[in-house]
């Protein structure tokens, strides 16, 4: 059967699937069973979400730790205020999406994040920043 799951607060449409069920003693355990067959929707969007933002804040991290703070702090600002107002206006209220298309403006601001601070760590211009001889440390000027 095709159902309809609706914030029980707002009744806003959360996502839409299929609920089967198989009446025991016919099914696999020998119990009532009902399944629920689900697109996921925001739980979704929201756990690649996740992923992403590690992704980026693990690199961010490591272009911090190799004194590559700039380059790691405007790719952070540029984006997040680039891509976060834009996609989530676009996708939640021009294209309808609501609360989905806010989570996939953050999905874009992540996934371009991860890309360039992945970018600019493959093509390794912090090596320089990194290198003993840049670094101001009495150990590091000693090596």
């Amino acid at each position: 059967m095709h159902v309809v799951f609706r914030d029980p607060d707002s009744r806003e449409t959360l996502d839409d699937g299929l609920v089967l069920w198989f009446p025991g003693p016919a099914s696999e355990t020998g119990e009532d069973i009902a399944e629920l067959h689900l697109h996921g929707g925001r739980a979704i969007v929201a756990a690649v979400f996740q992923v992403l933002d590690a992704v980026n804040i693990v690199l961010r991290g490591a272009l911090r730790g190799t004194k590559d703070v700039k380059v790691a702090a405007c790719i952070g600002i540029v984006v997040v205020w680039v891509c976060v107002p834009l996609s989530a206006w676009f996708f939640g209220q021009r294209l309808g999406l609501g609360a989905v298309g806010g989570w996939l403006g953050f999905l874009g601001e992540t996934t371009l994040g991860a890309a360039a601070t992945w970018w600019r760590w493959r093509s390794g211009p912090w090596r320089r920043a990194a290198s003993p001889t840049n670094r101001r440390s009495g150990l590091a000027t000693a090596l």
